[in-house]
């Protein structure tokens, strides 16, 4: 993994991984995001990932890792995310955090990290988010952290008692409620994403078409592209799997098209977000569409839906979802049986879910200009 000296960005999250994180990832000096959150991965956190001076995301949640924080990770001084939640990490904050001056979100919750708040944490300007909860620290809470807007600090040992609110003590993080949770926030930010989408796209309609350098872009509005996924599939397996976007393959609709549920010949399940025709009329830039769904398929958030690709094509235009089973939060409360099972400390931890989220975009899009054309009525 060392030889990949030109890797950007590596996300391993979400799978069934074992063992150690290797020190060669210190040599991918060009990574700017490293994710490895939710597997078993065990054993200290390598002091070489301290060398990744462009590093911008580390996210190492929900894994067995111990040891303590180490202090070299704090020269990675272009973090704007730093995860390391729920595990068995121990010893105190390193002192040096304050060098981590980019730094926008900073979970810590559910270790045992013990010690004293370090006062250097507030010299780290632009922080928005901290979850320090659910750990051993003591001492009491400098109000300069205070000031943070979205602060969660339960779970500790500090003189001043922190009242033990559902609003600020994160509900227990077991698997069946953490799957049930990511199946209700991924549908929604989802369509948060599309709806910036396209709403940046007709904004920008009055620019020309050119035609592309590559392959991608066939004839006029005949285009299909497909990224992290078989780029073998074509215009006419989407047709046949859903029977030319038969209505008993429809599993919602909404005010920018309708979602069908396909098959496709590998066995794979996908969703489709098939834009209303009126919406196609009006996409008239459809090489500045084309770079926008390239961007979006880039994003990487583990409440995130995965985005595999689009279609332009002169019959229709749509977009290539992975396919969440348990739907949204919509078919979860519109049941009673449902809606009781998704009790209020549920519920605050998807509100805490969709407020990380929405900071990842803002921060996201702020960085590639994605949605700078998009106005407060959003």
């Amino acid at each position: 993994m060392g030889r990949w000296r030109n890797l950007v960005h590596l996300d391993l999250s979400n799978n069934y991984l074992l063992g150690y994180i290797p020190p060669t990832l210190g040599h991918l000096t060009q990574l700017t995001t490293l994710a490895i959150a939710s597997n078993q991965i065990n054993g200290s956190i390598p002091l070489g990932i301290g060398s990744l001076k462009v590093l911008q995301v580390l996210d190492l949640y929900d894994n067995k890792l111990d040891g303590r924080v180490p202090p070299k990770l704090m020269n990675c001084s272009k973090l704007w995310e730093l995860d390391l939640g729920n595990n068995l990490l121990s010893g105190s904050i390193p002192s040096e955090i304050n060098k981590l001056q980019e730094l926008n979100y900073l979970n810590l919750s559910h270790n045992s990290i013990n010690g004293k708040i370090p006062s250097q944490l507030r010299e780290i300007p632009r922080i928005r988010t901290m979850d320090l909860s659910m750990n051993n620290l003591s001492g009491s809470i400098p109000e300069s952290v205070k000031k943070v807007p979205l602060l969660y600090v339960s779970g500790n040992n500090f003189e001043v008692k922190i009242p033990n609110t559902s609003a600020n003590s994160p509900p227990p993080h077991h698997k069946k409620i953490a799957t049930r949770l990511v199946a209700i926030i991924l549908p929604m930010v989802a369509l948060l994403a599309l709806i910036f989408g396209i709403l940046f796209v007709r904004r920008r309609r009055d620019k020309r078409v050119e035609p592309a350098e590559t392959g991608e872009i066939t004839k006029c509005a005949d285009e299909f592209a497909i990224w992290n996924y078989d780029g073998k599939i074509t215009f006419q397996n989407m047709i046949e799997a859903t029977e030319d976007f038969h209505i008993k393959y429809c599993i919602g609709t909404g005010s920018y098209g309708s979602v069908y549920r396909a098959r496709l010949p590998s066995g794979k399940v996908v969703a489709l977000k098939k834009l209303h025709r009126s919406e196609t009329e009006e996409l008239a830039s459809l090489e500045s569409f084309r770079n926008e769904a390239r961007l979006l398929s880039q994003i990487r958030h583990r409440n995130i839906v995965k985005l595999y690709g689009f279609c332009l094509h002169r019959k229709c235009m749509f977009l290539i979802y992975e396919y969440m089973e348990m739907g949204s939060l919509f078919c979860v409360l519109r049941t009673d049986e449902e809606a009781v099972d998704l009790d209020w400390a549920k519920r605050v931890n998807t509100v805490r879910g969709m407020a990380h989220v929405s900071w990842h975009l803002w921060i996201y899009c702020s960085r590639t200009g994605l949605y700078h054309d998009c106005d407060g009525e959003i």
